[in-house]
């Protein structure tokens, strides 16, 4: 009898480690997403004000700010199962590298897109590139707005639902 004891209690005490170390090792994988740094801006567990630039027409407000020695670093955290960073998540990254750049007075000269459904990082460069293509975008935007020709780039009528611009937009799927 105290056999059989032993048995089931061992077997209850194993469960229970298993399942803190399933914990753990979840947790710290989740830790590991995320860059070092010291965080000096932090919208996922506070409301900090949003940023502005003096020089675009941008205003934003990024998950993190990561302090690394003299540089500021923007961290975008996005849901979703991705395995690559989609194109409009990097130009919202390359514009957060820009206001923190303005900002904080220091370079910004990368960025970290973060998926946490895929537990998957991509360290963004701002370099000059990536820079032209802002200045293109945001020329691209005034242009759209200037003339009211908007093109829509998707048949998707749930986007077209909760878009802040469908009171004014003439391609919006009814």
């Amino acid at each position: 009898m105290s056999f059989v004891l032993f048995v089931i209690i061992s077997a209850i005490c194993l469960l229970i480690f298993g399942i803190v170390f399933l914990f753990i090792a979840r947790k710290s994988k989740q830790n590991t997403l995320l860059p070092h740094g010291k965080i000096v801006y932090d919208d996922l567990h506070s409301s900090p004000p949003s940023l502005y630039s003096q020089r675009y027409p941008l205003v934003g407000k990024p998950d993190l700010i990561l302090k690394k020695g003299w540089k500021r670093i923007p961290v975008e955290v996005k849901s979703g199962n991705h395995h690559t960073p989609k194109p409009h998540h990097v130009m919202q990254l390359i514009s957060y590298c820009q206001l923190a750049k303005e900002v904080y007075h220091r370079p910004s000269p990368y960025g970290y897109l973060l998926y946490s459904d895929t537990n998957k990082r991509f360290k963004i460069l701002f370099n000059h590139v990536q820079k032209n293509q802002l200045k293109s975008t945001i020329n691209l935007m005034k242009e759209t707005v200037n003339t009211g020709k908007v093109v829509r780039n998707h048949n998707d009528k749930q986007k077209c639902k909760g878009c802040k611009f469908k009171p004014v937009c003439f391609a919006k799927i009814q």
